[in-house]
């Protein structure tokens, strides 16, 4: 009778690297639980400020990065340094401490400089990118669709432009992926910051798809909770949502102490 062939060692190795993902997924868990409340503010703060930003004309968006790169850098500092004694008084506990947190990269002199750079540097990337989509006519699937449906394009310039946008797309991900990390962990300037973000991801690029893996199911529950209605995607996102964002950044700290060698906060 046959023998079963022997997976190798590849296979090994690749189940190994997603098992690591999973791993940083459970860490960034176990990490909040001692300090959860906070954590759940804090998304939830950051949710709230998005969506009323997306309100504002071209600007929201920008504005949007902006935040994001600010608030990463807070939390960061957050989860590696503590967060203190949390104060008992609710308007101090459930609004004016998290957002404190949140802004902690930039209400340090040492991590002021670096973190507004690093928002301008990843501004410029996303400003690049867009460029980049418009001069190959990428802009969106939607509008590559509709032109399919209007015999426009043919299916192959269709396929062509939408793996353009997978790789310009995927390319900034990696670059982003640990450009704050490093920046505010680490004393990266910007540019080398993203740099050493995309090698990175290229080294450990199956264990970080295994990470990002256990929360797509998640995000995929809140896209398919505002197809059905507004108000249940709004509950999904304000409830669902603050636990996946909070755990994400944490697996993320957990996956860049591994990563780059970084004691973590006992």
């Amino acid at each position: 009778m046959a023998q079963p062939k022997d997976a190798g060692p590849n296979t090994r190795t690749s189940w190994a690297d997603v098992a690591r993902g999973w791993n940083w997924a459970r860490g960034g868990w176990a990490y909040l639980q001692g300090d959860l409340p906070l954590w759940l503010c804090m998304a939830a703060i950051y949710i709230a400020v998005v969506m009323l930003l997306q309100f504002i004309p071209f600007a929201g968006f920008l504005l949007v990065i902006l935040l994001t790169v600010i608030a990463l850098a807070g939390t960061l500092l957050a989860l590696h340094h503590g967060v203190g004694a949390i104060p008992t008084a609710p308007v101090e506990r459930w609004a004016k401490w998290p957002t404190q947190q949140l802004l902690r990269g930039i209400s340090s002199e040492s991590y002021v400089y670096p973190v507004a750079l690093l928002s301008i540097v990843t501004l410029g990337l996303f400003v690049l990118v867009f460029i980049i989509e418009h001069l190959f006519n990428v802009t969106s699937l939607g509008g590559l669709l509709s032109s399919t449906a209007r015999r426009t394009f043919s299916l192959w310039s269709i396929l062509i432009g939408v793996a353009i946008a997978l790789i310009i797309n995927l390319a900034l991900t990696m670059a982003l992926f640990f450009s704050v990390h490093r920046t505010v962990l680490a004393g990266r300037d910007p540019i080398m910051a993203v740099h050493e973000s995309f090698n990175a991801c290229i080294r450990h690029a199956i264990a970080l798809l295994g990470l990002i893996g256990v929360f797509v199911a998640p995000w995929l529950v809140i896209v398919a909770g505002f197809f059905l209605s507004p108000i249940v995607g709004l509950a999904l996102l304000f409830t669902l949502g603050s636990v996946v964002l909070p755990t994400f950044v944490a697996a993320s700290y957990c996956s860049y102490s591994e990563i780059f060698g970084l004691a973590m906060r006992a």
